[in-house]
């Protein structure tokens, strides 16, 4: 994925909000909880995103590089807390449901259309 200029401005200044939300006192906490498992991190790497997203929409261009960016914070955070090394397998699996939960736009497969002849097709009251 090659990024323009654009797109390393964008990732840079939402990776920033993303430190903001993380270090937050109240959540970081919350935050390390989830970290111990990888359904957990995947949760966690959410959890930061829809805060984000709620506030300032992420472009779809930045969403899985972002996602990667947040949960290598999260993992540089719980290291730092219990200095424990991270494993770096688990690393890789997270990273690698992330980037498939978060696609961009144009890498998601087109919905198949609807058939007709369903229910709404169907004269009604004969």
């Amino acid at each position: 994925m090659a990024m323009t200029p654009k797109t390393k401005d964008r990732l840079s200044r939402f990776t920033l909000i993303a430190k903001a939300i993380i270090y937050d006192s109240n959540r970081m906490q919350q935050f390390l909880q989830m970290m111990s498992t990888k359904d957990g991190a995947i949760t966690a790497v959410k959890s930061v995103m829809g805060a984000i997203d709620s506030k300032k929409p992420i472009p779809a261009d930045v969403a899985p590089l972002l996602g990667v960016n947040v949960y290598m914070l999260l993992v540089d955070v719980a290291q730092d807390v219990t200095g424990r090394k991270p494993n770096p397998e688990i690393i890789r699996d997270v990273i690698w449901k992330i980037m498939n939960l978060v696609k961009p736009a144009e890498q998601e497969q087109p919905q198949p259309a609807a058939q007709p002849g369903g229910l709404m097709q169907q004269p009604m009251g004969v």
